[in-house]
């Protein structure tokens, strides 16, 4: 046993306590968001058979906020050995006890300035805005989900009935929050309160950087194999491993990360030990070092696909650049991984691989789509892959090939042969076009088998070698091939960008397309848009949009494309 155990021990204790004390509050407020939508039903407010998204809850929000802030300060003063904080968690079901006060006793126990702790708090309050947010949308459609089942079944049954018949506590149990198990809250918020803890640690750490850390397991019959087998291992500060093996490593986790200073390590004679062998893999999405790109107020990507699913982008782009702040500018790279671990982290695309690219042609890329998103929150939602066309190829391909193997286990065979055959049908039977050698970027639509890998991508060819790109590119503006101020990375996203518009609005329909393509002869709209732009409808489209995006005077025939885009993308966005 670890010598640090007891008081980690301890410390974990008040962490449970902590939390267990939060729960009640949560919990109620929980219950008070099912009863307004079982009123709602009742009344006719809300249809069974439609998805409900009720008003953002405040008093969730708040609850949430000032749950996950105190976790992180708990984090941090746990990371200094304090444990005068027992009377902490008195600060979260107690409504009386301001916002203020709760600052003050946080910052009079951690070293972080005024405007540090502000900075803290503005982001944790988005994270909790959006777990509270699902919290209460899961909430209903867990509720929903129920009452339409109990209705298909039932013989004859109305609504009204059910409603009236049905105890509350039987919705509630459908939510994962009842006492009895409250498996919800433990999967959600006690991830997230665990999350916030070890970053505060993680900050704690940082700002007074220990030789030594130990990886702090909860030996108990509750303690998973992924924690067991990395509990007590020593590794230097600024050892790698760390960067993908901070708790939390999976929902429920319990684990933590303690300092050992020069003075402890040259008393107990502390070193490095071995890195565990064999341990098993943390599960998806956890076990990142928090700090590092602020990931722990930052959507995890099954928020982000939850998000998705509701159409949030928009409610929730708007709360976070009213707390952290308006659109950023993207920061130069050195290698491609970190371009793509930032386009991750900012919620660009649900998948991005720039392999073969150079990392500033990755970073204009990922700018443009940024920038893109930013403006029109819901194209969010088609980006499921940005990067190298060659590996958007190879993702479908891989995609294709586990929907194959998943088939052949559910028939009953062995994993592993089922790898070896799938791998075999992937390889006989997926025919994906080639990338062409002259293309410099393509989109490809959510529809057509396509739809794992929706989204824009960049031909590796030129993406490895940016100087020629931008030559060929500046050739081809200069020869009318393309419009005028569209010679850069950002315009081609942009002409992608416009295919993506122009299938989700269907923007080659309306009157004033068949006006200025169907009736104009090819030489005519080659000089009102370019010659790439004359030889097909889609791309006059796409190349109109390019220039209204880029060019410092766009024409007049992309004025009117340009505007009509938005105009109707104003009337799509306000139908949902």
């Amino acid at each position: 046993m670890s010598v640090s155990l007891p008081k980690e021990l301890s410390k974990a204790a008040e962490l449970s306590t902590f939390s267990d004390d939060a729960y009640e509050a949560v919990r109620t407020l929980v219950e008070k968001n099912v009863r307004n939508y079982l009123d709602d039903l009742t009344e006719g407010r809300a249809d069974t058979y439609r998805s409900f998204i009720p008003p953002a809850s405040k008093d969730l929000i708040e609850k949430s906020h000032r749950l996950f802030l105190l976790s992180f300060i708990l984090g941090m003063d746990h990371a200094a050995d304090g444990l005068a904080l027992s009377d902490f968690a008195e600060l979260v079901p107690d409504q009386t006890v301001s916002f203020e006060e709760a600052v003050k006793f946080a910052s009079d126990r951690v070293p972080l300035t005024r405007e540090e702790f502000y900075s803290l708090s503005d982001k944790v309050k988005f994270r909790a805005f959006t777990v509270a947010r699902l919290t209460q949308i899961d909430a209903i459609e867990k509720v929903r989900r129920k009452i339409v089942k109990h209705l298909e079944s039932a013989d004859g049954e109305n609504l009204r009935t059910f409603l009236e018949e049905t105890e509350t506590d039987e919705f509630i149990r459908a939510t994962g929050m009842a006492r009895e198990n409250p498996w919800y809250w433990e999967n959600v918020y006690r991830t997230n309160i665990q999350t916030n803890y070890n970053a505060g640690r993680a900050l704690r750490f940082e700002k007074n950087p220990p030789r030594l850390l130990e990886f702090i397991g909860i030996e108990d019959s509750r303690q998973t194999g992924i924690c067991e087998a990395r509990s007590g291992t020593v590794r230097p500060y600024a050892d790698p491993w760390w960067r993908q093996n901070w708790p939390p490593l999976h929902f429920q986790c319990r684990s933590t990360v303690r300092g050992i200073y020069a003075e402890e390590a040259k008393a107990r004679g502390l070193a490095p030990t071995r890195l565990p062998s064999g341990a098993r893999d943390v599960q998806a999405g956890f076990g990142g070092n928090p700090l590092d790109n602020d990931t722990f107020w930052k959507p995890t990507s099954g928020m982000r696909e939850r998000i998705a699913r509701q159409l949030l982008y928009g409610e929730v782009k708007t709360v976070e650049e009213h707390l952290i702040g308006g659109k950023e500018e993207v920061p130069i790279f050195k290698t491609v991984k970190q371009a793509e671990d930032w386009a991750i982290s900012h919620n660009i695309a649900d998948q991005v691989n720039f392999k073969g690219a150079k990392p500033d042609v990755a970073r204009q890329m990922i700018q443009a789509v940024y920038d893109s998103v930013y403006d029109h929150p819901k194209l969010r939602s088609g980006m499921k892959f940005i990067g190298t066309s060659q590996e958007r190829n190879r993702a479908l391909r891989e995609h294709l090939k586990q929907q194959r193997k998943a088939a052949f286990i559910a028939e009953g065979m062995e994993e592993k042969r089922a790898e070896i055959l799938s791998d075999e049908w992937a390889k006989r039977r997926v025919r994906i076009p080639p990338v062409p050698s002259h293309c410099y970027a393509q989109s490809v639509p959510g529809r057509g088998g396509w739809e794992p890998v929706q989204g824009i991508s960049i031909n590796s060819r030129w993406a490895k070698s940016p100087d020629d790109l931008l030559k060929s590119l500046k050739h081809d503006v200069s020869t009318g091939y393309h419009p005028p101020g569209t010679d850069s990375i950002k315009a081609i996203t942009d002409h992608e960008i416009g295919h993506q518009l122009d299938d989700l609005l269907e923007i080659g329909r309306k009157d004033a397309i068949l006006e200025l393509y169907d009736r104009s002869p090819a030489d005519v709209r080659a000089l009102k848009v370019s010659a790439y732009g004359a030889t097909d409808k889609k791309e006059f489209i796409a190349e109109a949009w390019a220039e209204y995006r880029n060019a410092p005077q766009p024409r007049e025939t992309a004025r009117i494309i340009g505007e009509l885009i938005l105009k109707e993308w104003d009337a799509w966005e306000a139908k949902r």
